[in-house]
């Protein structure tokens, strides 16, 4: 029984070693580079590269760059940029993927072969109108309520 045991422990080990995906990715802005340890915060104008390694090649991975939802980025929810890119012998990649805009702000997400890497531009969303006119609507109907109540 302890065998079997430890025998079904090494099978779920493995398996799990064997579906997890290879590789791992980080940002660079302006060129390849290594990697390195700090968060990803980026400027409008700068150019942004997802380097990569340890991916299984050859094959073809696709990425893209995506706005956080809600009111976590100024492209909620948006694709902002996305293709496929080759992976050669070296299992190793560095391709330019976005050039921040000045309406990019908040938090994003790149994602190559289902690696993800988070970054950060400036600037907070601007609320949406909708959410000012329905605000508006209230205050003014509060206002014109109470006016012809006091007549």
């Amino acid at each position: 029984m302890k065998n079997l045991m430890i025998l079904l422990l090494v099978g779920i080990i493995a398996l799990t070693t064997v579906a997890a995906a290879p590789g791992d990715i980080w940002l660079t802005v302006g060129s390849c580079g290594p990697k390195q340890d700090k968060e990803n915060f980026y400027s409008v104008g700068d150019t942004i590269f997802i380097n990569g390694r340890n991916f299984n090649f050859p094959n073809s991975y696709a990425w893209q760059i995506v706005g956080q939802p809600g009111r976590a980025s100024c492209d909620p929810g948006f694709e902002v940029a996305s293709g496929i890119q080759y992976v050669g012998n070296s299992g190793e990649i560095c391709f330019e993927v976005y050039t921040v805009q000045p309406d990019d702000c908040g938090e994003y997400k790149a994602n190559f072969g289902g690696k993800n890497q988070n970054y950060r531009i400036p600037g907070e969303p601007i609320p949406e109108f909708g959410a000012i006119a329905v605000g508006a609507t209230i205050i003014l109907a509060l206002a014109g309520f109470l006016i012809v109540r006091r007549q």
